[in-house]
């Protein structure tokens, strides 16, 4: 690409404030995010002590426990 110039200028302080906003919203989704896994873990502890096979809630696991990717082996 002839005659193409990228120049790129920041202030530290503008980045600064950039990456600690980007932090702030990073850091709102733990609350959600650990919500999920505590769900996630309590049926799957259910799933345990009731000896149900994990291929019957995520029919998608079926075929991952048989080494199957979207259908197709590995």
């Amino acid at each position: 690409m002839t005659g193409v110039t990228l120049k790129i200028n920041f202030e530290t302080a503008e980045l600064r404030s950039a990456l600690a906003r980007l932090k702030r919203r990073a850091e709102t989704l733990r609350p959600a995010l650990t919500e999920i896994g505590e769900v996630l873990l309590e049926a799957t502890e259910d799933r345990f002590a009731q000896q149900v096979d994990p291929a019957c809630v995520f029919p998608a696991y079926a075929g991952m426990s048989r080494g199957l990717v979207n259908g197709f082996n590995d």
